[in-house]
């Protein structure tokens, strides 16, 4: 009976951090950055590794800081530094439904 209990309550378990996870805004992983352009909606970039699920413009390696952001100037000043600086980011991307050209983000971390 222990057995039984324990076994619906990690099955409980798993259930509510899969559902969590798959709601939450995905993260791309860590990538280097290939080019960088100024447009007049924001900050466009592009990556090495592609994410064609999510984006469907440069072969789904483009994505963007739109320039409303709160914190554009702090994201753009430090995705040209790690871009000068050869370092790998890992982006989190918006919550979109459908693929887009360049899919925005909303932060990323840059690898030491």
């Amino acid at each position: 009976m222990k057995f039984i209990k324990v076994f619906i309550s990690a099955i409980t378990m798993f259930f509510f951090i899969y559902t969590n996870s798959a709601s939450a805004d995905p993260w791309h992983g860590y990538t280097k950055i290939t080019h960088l352009y100024p447009a007049k909606s924001g900050y466009i970039f592009t990556v090495e590794s592609a994410l064609p699920t999510h984006s469907t413009c440069s072969d789904g390696k483009r994505f963007s800081i739109p320039i409303n952001h709160v914190n554009y100037e702090a994201m753009v000043s430090t995705l040209i530094t790690a871009f000068v600086a050869d370092k790998e980011i890992r982006i989190n991307l918006d919550n979109i439904t459908e693929p887009n050209c360049q899919p925005t983000i909303n932060r990323f971390t840059v690898k030491r």
